[in-house]
């Protein structure tokens, strides 16, 4: 991996002028090697070498379901302009309580008797496990959809996910863990995708196509998480790029070694030791350590000054009028939040209180969040939800199945469906799940991902910068 003083050393040093202040910088450096990693916006720094460059992999699934080699939905992956999204996956939606049954998502090492069970024919998903992986990909549909008929999007749009294997059979239960990591790898493309695209937008509350939505996207968990981040290359990376993962606070990874060179210096960072907690600090000459110590001898003490504040605290809260019930958080965590909710900045005699309101808006016309929907006995009403939402018709459908339109890559296709009874069949739970009060669908095939260009959408100038 390469130095930072490469292609513009004037730009990162101006971008750690500008923006250092902010950052927490954490150094490991493990017995045996040449160099030490470093993280910036994470608790915990890589380690090892460094994995295989995307070219180099055979992208083989292992028994467990994840990559071989390298797997981008476990860990931090090469900086990739094509795919900023993967950058910004959500790492701790199994914390998130709104949101139970899209849980599996944050699971990366699967086994199929966690989701299925075998009989003489194979190897099936459970009722409860084809529940909650339809529900899933339902919920975020909408919301990519319209992310997608709002803004331009110059890079690659993540891939849709299709359900038509959920009623299948498969011979082992490593093929069935691979499937569940696949269709998980997918979700969290979107999951990036969404998060990356309302980080452009600080205004994003505010827009038409997405206000409805508040609080579907809160309720999923998509608001104010910490981000997976992404390994950099400084010679392999535009400096506008790495200014927006920094200023955004999306964790970034490097390897420094002791040839290396550039603004990004651990040492100059005053970069925190992971293992003793030290501070580091730039190397000094022995007769200039000594000069400034006689120095610091001959010197008067100064007169002491007045009473220095507490280091402030940064508080999490629901809503207001809680404060007495938030969780304190770290500064990055709180200057994340501010992007999204209301933030209160309160200034006592002995330290300064910053509280973030994650329910709250920044702005009173913004909607309220959405209280949980997928539970058994509302499951239905959601699902009416979805389908009231406007699509596009088809031109042609075979069979008169009803197909919905799907974005992918920016080319509208048809695909043909089966209703929620299908899918949730054999789940025994009260109300009008089974009923089947609406058409609610289930799509097939998995579309891949097409190269086309976008179609360009006005995107109103907020001043967002763009990776």
């Amino acid at each position: 991996m390469s130095n930072a003083n490469s292609a513009q050393p004037s730009s990162f040093q101006r971008l750690v002028t500008e923006l250092s202040a902010w950052w927490r910088v954490i150094s490991r450096r493990t017995d045996g090697q040449e160099h030490a990693w470093v993280t910036i916006h994470d608790s915990e720094p890589r380690v090892g070498p460094a994995p295989p460059r995307p070219d180099k992999r055979t992208g083989k699934t292992l028994p467990s379901g994840i990559l071989e080699g390298h797997d981008w939905s476990i860990s931090p992956d090469y900086w990739d302009s094509s795919r900023p999204y993967r950058a910004c996956i959500p790492v701790d939606l199994e914390a998130h309580e709104k949101f139970p049954e899209g849980r599996w998502v944050s699971a990366p090492f699967t086994l199929g008797r966690d989701f299925g069970v075998s009989d003489t024919s194979g190897w099936t998903l459970t009722p409860a496990a084809r529940k909650f992986i339809f529900i899933t990909r339902e919920r975020v549909r909408p919301i990519v959809q319209a992310i997608i008929s709002f803004y331009k999007q110059g890079y690659t749009l993540p891939p849709y996910l299709s359900l038509n294997w959920l009623n299948d059979s498969f011979p082992s239960e490593e093929a069935l863990a691979a499937q569940i990591a696949e269709a998980r790898r997918y979700m969290l493309d979107q999951y990036g995708f969404i998060i990356l695209s309302l980080l452009q937008d600080p205004e994003w509350r505010k827009r038409p196509a997405l206000t409805p939505l508040i609080g579907e996207i809160t309720d999923i968990g998509l608001v104010g998480r910490r981000y997976r981040g992404t390994i950099v290359e400084f010679d392999k990376i535009d400096p506008s790029h790495l200014r927006t993962l920094l200023a955004k606070c999306i964790p970034i990874h490097y390897q420094w070694f002791s040839t290396s060179t550039g603004p990004f210096d651990p040492n100059e960072l005053g970069a925190v030791d992971y293992h003793s907690g030290i501070i580091l600090r730039p190397q000094t000459s022995l007769a200039c350590a000594s000069r400034k110590g006689k120095e610091r001898e001959a010197s008067p003490k100064r007169p002491a000054g007045p009473s220095q504040k507490k280091r402030a605290k940064y508080i999490a809260v629901q809503k207001k009028g809680e404060e007495d019930k938030g969780r304190l958080i770290s500064k990055n965590e709180y200057r994340r939040l501010s992007e999204w909710c209301a933030v209160v900045h309160k200034q006592l005699p002995e330290r300064d209180i910053f509280y973030a309101y994650e329910y709250e808006a920044d702005d009173e016309d913004d909607a309220a969040p959405a209280g949980p929907i997928v539970s058994a006995k509302d499951l239905a009403a959601h699902e009416a939800r979805m389908i009231a939402l406007p699509r596009e018709e088809p031109s042609t459908c075979p069979d008169t199945v009803v197909a919905p339109t799907v974005v992918t890559q920016g080319v509208m296709t048809a695909e043909p469906e089966i209703s929620l009874a299908v899918v949730t069949q054999g789940v025994t739970t009260p109300g009008p799940v089974n009923d089947e009060p609406a058409p609610v669908i289930v799509t097939a095939p998995i579309a891949k991902a097409i190269e086309v260009p976008v179609v360009s959408k006005p995107v109103p100038d907020n001043g967002a910068e763009s990776p």
